[in-house]
């Protein structure tokens, strides 16, 4: 029937409880849709690229992982591409061999998509980039995740309030630590040091280590907002090794 059809193409149209007895109905008879067969009547595969420059970062992990489970729920494969030493190119190109329908760029690897040309036969979606009329973009809430956590700060009472951003060509960075220095203004406060990293424990340990043993006596650092959870771990590591309580 047409509602079979809808579902084993992936189809939105169809009502969550149906959908669920027919895939019961269709799991029972060990029916497999034939995806070659259905991408020569539809025009398309049922896949969709995911384009990423690492997948050694915890956020870069979790977004592909609802990605996955949101593709998944809708009927499609995933296929990941990491940006390697041929750059976005190589990376679009692997995904245009397997034929998929669209590709989704993770995080980072948005920042390398700036001075490269993109494919016009792929229709991208982008995860946190500035606008751009050649894609769709999805932008997280970086700058009011990062005000909220300084807020926080503030509220236990920390005046002097310290950022380790991630690398100056992101954008997320430069949103997390615009939130940053938006909520030390408001309250009037001096913006505390500011220190970089490349989003990894080991660069959060040499920035962890430079900010507490360069610490103004007169007016110390309090407390430091940390841009993401793996160099907030080199921090720590820094501070244990200091014998300096968090």
């Amino acid at each position: 029937t047409q509602t079979v059809s809808r579902v084993a193409n992936g189809s939105p149209r169809v009502d969550p409880a149906t959908r669920a007895r027919v895939e019961a109905a269709m799991a029972q008879a060990g029916y497999r849709v034939h995806r070659a067969a259905r991408a020569l009547r539809t025009g398309r595969t049922g896949v969709v690229g995911a384009v990423v420059s690492t997948l050694a970062t915890v956020g870069n992990s979790m977004l592909l992982e609802a990605v996955v489970d949101e593709a998944s729920a809708r009927g499609y494969a995933v296929a990941v591409a990491r940006i390697g030493e041929g750059g976005p190119a190589e990376a679009f190109e692997r995904l245009r061999d397997q034929g998929v329908d669209g590709a989704i760029v993770v995080n980072e690897a948005s920042a390398l998509l700036r001075h490269t040309e993109l494919p016009t036969d792929l229709r991208l979606a982008v995860v946190d980039s500035p606008p751009d009329d050649r894609y769709a973009g999805v932008e997280t809430a970086h700058a009011a995740g990062s005000a909220a956590a300084t807020a926080h700060l503030r509220e236990l009472g920390h005046r002097v309030i310290a950022h380790i951003a991630g690398p100056e060509s992101s954008y997320a960075a430069a949103e997390r630590e615009r939130g940053w220095r938006e909520t030390l203004a408001e309250a009037r406060f001096r913006h505390g040091v500011l220190l970089r990293g490349a989003w990894d424990s080991a660069s959060g340990y040499r920035a962890g280590l430079e900010l507490l043993t360069n610490i103004d006596a007169s007016d110390p650092v309090t407390a430091v907002v940390v841009a993401n959870d793996q160099m907030a771990l080199g921090v720590l590591r820094a501070a244990s090794e200091l014998g300096i309580l968090v």
